[in-house]
């Protein structure tokens, strides 16, 4: 695969050719990204892209001796990135800023030539920026608006898990910076009636509540509030016109509200426009509708660019909402609600809400109830919510309460609430009764949000406490990469359907503690997808016993669980000398004869670098993972496979290593058909206990079946004969492979 590489320059086209500019107004500034060519010097033209401090710049971008800014997505850079992951989705915040040195604002955005890369609006850092946190920067549908000074702080999404990148993953990048139009969200009509603060002149008005109570609006008609005044309304405002624009111009206008109770601004009219305004008020009204601002109550009503923030009580935090929405088929967007969240009570049909920035809350941020369940389709993409639940109720970011039809064209529960954690800068949401969680390592066990992994796992809903063992699992537990602490207590996962899923494969560890199980699943279709578990064991030789015998390290039971890309590791840290693993009478992953494990990568570690791993691996000994299905698995260090209780076990295409002196791979008395193909069997041929166990076969059947790998075979000849030819490894060629133990057939063997 070719270098990831991204190389970050200016060149300047305009009307005419010219390619030059000196400090006068320009037209526009294409910034081409190119893996070949750098078409010019970035730092001192119109539009400068500038690296960030931050630990992403430092590890995927870089600037060159020609002032060239340079990102590389491959690990090949002078930082210590390694490269973006395969199959996954990988969130990089905080690289550069696009900053305007020109004489006039400019409305920025980006195109490529990738679907796997999203350049987007990144606000992780203290750096202040323009755009909603997330907001897409693609196309000009997107683009945002800068001012003479202003920036953009700019991240990447990379989606290697979605898209096919067998090819470049990405060849070319072009950033416009337009001054010939403006952003999406600062489109401004032109106003056929203007409130000046006076309404001196024709067609204009002091107040907005003048204006709208003229009688001279008519449907489809422009309002512009003039951006250089300050206008305080006294009087409750209805949009009831159909097809009515309000909208701020000339800049943002303010307008302080001095109405205490009920809604300030309704959009009762169908198709009513609200754009670019900003609100004040300090509102102290009791129950949902003494602090709306704004109330939408009609149909395609669409909210732009407004601002509301309240602040009574010198701006402590409300529960009640500043922007409502009640009506048929309402966008919320680019809005910011200041001290109270957004809501939607009863809406209907379509409610579309991205690009919002909610800060200072009670309780949830986002919150929709009061729709007919299944009726409501919900499109909530790049909002971000900042410091909610003040009051400690285990509020989650966003709350849907009613069973919506669709959330981001999703209809399954987990399939919406996933899609809300992945494209809303939210840590915690809730479905229909439902929570999913979305954990950084850097959150958990900070204060912030998570106490302990415990909590990602068991968030409970709001009134209970997260984390206990009687809390709620969660439907959808998100991790992004890197490696995270020590559960507090084991845990009981017990939520049907739910998905536990990795990111970007971050590392979860156990120390508390064998026998008792890290993870016990109570329920069944679980999946556990793209997370490595660490399980630790003694650091010391007198306290090794805690890894002999007991429970296993997950307990599974009869549950349907499935682990899939995943790892699950016993790991031993010493510093002294090598680990001496003494499992007695054996130590099992766990009671899972439920369970399913495909692509996973299961064995004993030890971290401290070159120390080896030495198994006491006594009759029947040994560390065996149990499962109903066992495929593409890699089993290190001696581990082995057995089936217990399954009775239709399938194990095939795993690589078994490092196996010492008994079978590596058993199916059990249960079995009452099996499938057992493709597997890889290589044995430690330096330990001289092999052949001491069932004559060192690979292989050992109890079970009395002769359905084995879809055949009807004649007897236990032919069923060692069989898992002989289906399987491979050293002792296999020798001709010591399978053993058949069973009363009637005993030591059956091939070939």
């Amino acid at each position: 695969m070719r270098r990831r590489k991204l190389l970050i320059g200016i060149g300047a086209t305009a009307a005419g050719g010219s390619a030059a500019f000196g400090t006068e107004a320009f037209t526009s500034v294409q910034a081409e990204r190119n893996v070949d060519v750098a078409v010019a010097g970035d730092q001192s033209s119109f539009i400068a892209i500038q690296p960030l401090d931050s630990a992403n710049a430092g590890e995927y971008v870089n600037t060159e001796s020609d002032n060239t800014v340079e990102l590389e997505l491959d690990g090949d850079n002078s930082g210590s990135g390694e490269g973006v992951t395969q199959d996954a989705i990988t969130q990089l915040e905080d690289l550069f800023r696009v900053v305007n040195q020109g004489s006039q604002e400019v409305s920025v955005y980006f195109e490529d030539d990738s679907d796997a890369v999203t350049f987007r609006v990144t606000r992780s850092t203290e750096t202040s920026t323009n755009g909603s946190n997330g907001q897409s920067l693609e196309g000009a549908a997107n683009s945002v608006e800068l001012g003479v000074g202003e920036q953009i702080v700019v991240g990447l999404t990379v989606d290697t898990l979605n898209n096919d990148v067998s090819g470049q993953l990405l060849d070319n990048v072009t950033l416009y910076a337009d001054a010939n139009a403006s952003a999406p969200e600062q489109s401004i009509p032109e106003p056929q009636y203007v409130v000046d603060g006076d309404g001196d002149e024709p067609n204009t008005f002091a107040d907005l509540s003048s204006a709208l109570s003229s009688g001279e609006v008519d449907a489809g008609a422009v309002v512009g509030v003039d951006g250089s005044v300050s206008i305080t309304e006294s009087t409750a405002i209805d949009i009831s016109t159909d097809d009515v624009t309000v909208t701020g111009f000339n800049g943002r206008p303010t307008i302080d509200r001095d109405v205490q109770d009920g809604a300030f601004i309704e959009a009762s009219g169908d198709g009513v426009s609200i754009r670019n305004l900003e609100i004040t008020e300090e509102v102290t009204g009791a129950g949902f509708g003494g602090e709306r601002s704004i109330l939408v109550s009609g149909s395609d009503v669409t909210l732009d660019g407004v601002r509301v923030e309240n602040q009574a009580g010198s701006g402590s935090p409300k529960g009640n909402p500043t922007i409502a929405a009640t009506g048929e088929d309402t966008t919320i967007t680019n809005c910011e609600s200041i001290n109270a969240p957004i809501s939607a009570n009863g809406a209907s049909g379509s409610l579309t809400l991205t690009n919002n920035y909610v800060e200072n809350v009670l309780t949830e941020g986002i919150f929709s109830f009061g729709s007919t369940a299944g009726e409501l389709d919900f499109t909530v993409e790049n909002n971000e919510v900042v410091n909610h639940d003040i009051d400690g109720e285990n509020s989650k970011e966003i709350k849907i309460v009613d069973n919506p039809a669709s959330v981001n064209g999703e209809s399954s529960k987990a399939a919406q609430i996933e899609s809300l954690l992945i494209e809303n800068a939210v840590n915690s949401v809730q479905v229909s009764g439902d929570a999913g969680t979305r954990a950084t390592p850097d959150i958990v066990g900070s204060g912030e949000q998570f106490a302990s992994v415990n909590e990602v796992l068991k968030p409970d809903i709001k009134g209970g406490t997260a984390g206990g063992s009687s809390s709620q699992s969660a439907l959808v537990a998100l991790f992004e990469g890197g490696e995270y602490d020590s559960f507090e207590d084991p845990v009981e996962f017990d939520k049907a359907n739910a998905v536990i899923k990795g990111l970007s494969r971050p590392t979860l560890n156990y120390d508390g503690g064998y026998p008792s199980a890290g993870i016990t699943f109570s329920a069944d279709d679980i999946s556990v997808e793209n997370i490595e578990f660490d399980f630790f064991g003694a650091s010391n030789e007198s306290s090794k016993s805690n890894f002999s015998g007991g429970s296993g390290l997950i307990n599974v039971g009869d549950s349907a669980v499935t682990f899939r890309n995943a790892a699950l590791n016993v790991v031993f840290v010493e510093e002294d000398g090598s680990v001496t693993f003494d499992t007695k009478g054996g130590l099992s992953l766990g009671n899972t004869p439920g369970a399913s494990f495909i692509n996973v990568d299961i064995g004993i570690l030890n971290r401290q670098a070159g120390r080896p791993i030495s198994l006491d691996r006594g009759r029947p000994g040994g560390f065996f993972v149990i499962g109903q299905e066992i495929r593409d698995c890699t089993l290190r260090g001696g581990t082995k496979i057995a089936t217990g209780s399954v009775a239709d076990p399938t194990v095939v295409d795993n690589t078994l290593t490092d196996v010492a002196n008994s079978e590596s791979l058993a199916i059990d008395s249960s079995a009452e058909s099996a499938t057992v193909e493709g597997n890889s069997i290589e044995y430690d041929d330096s330990d001289p206990r092999i052949g001491k166990a069932f004559g060192g076969a690979e292989i050992r059947m109890e079970s009395s079946t002769t359905d084995v790998n879809g055949q009807a075979l004649a007897d236990a000849q032919a069923v060692a004969n069989e898992l002989s030819k289906a399987n491979s490894g050293s002792q296999l060629a020798s001709g010591n492979a399978v053993v058949v133990n069973r009363s009637t057939d005993p030591n059956t063997r091939a070939p």
